[in-house]
């Protein structure tokens, strides 16, 4: 069975900061071991309360995951991630 993760980025995120997530999200897909073999998969949707919503699995790696996104979306320059 392929293991899959979902990140749903509110409509409301600006393009720039979903490019971001996408990024990050293909950018450990392809580097971090935690993620190997695993899809992940970065879609728009309409979201009231949250910007990004995660579905996962496994609930480490769903945390994990949370704080990447939370940096991705900050995207400052003392984001951990900088100018993906």
């Amino acid at each position: 069975m392929t293991q899959s993760i979902s990140i749903a980025v509110s409509d409301d995120v600006p393009d720039d900061v979903f490019a971001r997530v996408a990024s990050m999200a293909e950018t450990i897909a392809a580097t971090d071991v935690t993620f190997e073999g695993v899809a992940i998969a970065v879609t728009r949707a309409r979201l009231d309360t949250v910007p990004v919503l995660i579905q996962d699995s496994d609930p480490i790696r769903r945390e994990l995951l949370q704080l990447l996104v939370e940096e991705a979306l900050k995207g400052q320059s003392d984001s951990l991630f900088g100018s993906l």
